[in-house]
């Protein structure tokens, strides 16, 4: 059953494809929103393209230029999920400033 608050909303999931990102994109599809999920996963863009009321955009957030093209196609969003993540193996005091950026 829809929770009538994500009914008509139009909701963007940055790391939709895969883990945390791909639940979020499919509960928020089950509650009834419109989900964009952005994902830079090949397999994970396929998959999602299949479900209704997903739209799966194919983009590796660190380009600017790509990542600002998918988001201005979909506008308006009513709601951003920023859950795109990366992981570096290294200590905290010790990650650099390249490593931090990513």
């Amino acid at each position: 059953m829809a929770d009538s608050f994500f009914v008509g909303k139009r909701v963007l999931v940055t790391g939709g494809g895969r883990g945390i990102g791909k639940g979020i994109v499919l509960r928020l599809q089950e509650l009834g929103a419109t989900v964009f999920a952005l994902t830079v996963s090949d397999s994970s863009f396929a998959e999602l393209q299949n479900i209704p009321g997903i739209h799966a955009l194919q983009v590796e957030l660190s380009d600017w230029d790509a990542t600002r093209a998918a988001v201005t196609s979909v506008l308006p969003i009513d709601l951003l999920v920023n859950n795109a993540g990366i992981f570096i193996g290294e200590p905290f005091l010790r990650t650099t400033q390249e490593s931090f950026d990513r």
